[in-house]
């Protein structure tokens, strides 16, 4: 009788170990654990995945891919290396891996681009957008301006 309790007990300690972490982990189709790492795969739908990496149950940053017409899957961009989507260092990525643009946030507004790259590792133009304030170029993959964004206070303005 005394095992009975013993294991009844230990499969009670389990499930609630497994239903805290799963509220943590709520999206993710597969999870996957090693040593203080976790990866989180959260299938969107056919055609878009975002995997998440946690260490000590923090977010450090999240990779999202899409699927191509042969079925494989190909990595789009990092999301960031931040715990909350808007919070920290960006790091943003064209679908070739090359480095895009590095974005600083804080408190879910832009406030400083660090760097930004064409498609081929080129730097370019950054703008004037400083602690949240001023101008900053966006641009296509091959360098050409598409649209000069004007900041107040960390939020985008209209023109």
């Amino acid at each position: 009788m005394k095992l009975f309790f013993i294991a009844i007990f230990s499969i009670l300690s389990f499930q609630l170990t497994a239903q805290k972490e799963g509220m943590l982990y709520a999206n993710c189709t597969e999870v996957y654990d090693k040593g203080d790492t976790t990866i989180c795969i959260e299938q969107y739908d056919d055609t878009r995945q975002l995997i998440r990496y946690y260490m000590g149950g923090k977010n450090l940053f999240s990779k999202r891919y899409a699927v191509e017409s042969n079925g494989d899957y190909a990595f789009q961009e990092v999301v960031g290396d931040f715990d909350s989507p808007k919070n920290g260092i960006g790091y943003y990525y064209y679908k070739n891996t090359q480095l895009k643009m590095i974005l600083q946030y804080s408190n879910e507004k832009l406030m400083n681009c660090n760097a930004y790259y064409d498609v081929n590792g080129k730097p370019l133009a950054l703008g004037t957008l400083q602690n949240g304030n001023g101008s900053l170029i966006n641009y296509d993959e091959n360098g050409k301006i598409l649209t000069v964004s004007k900041y107040k206070k960390g939020k985008k303005r209209r023109w």
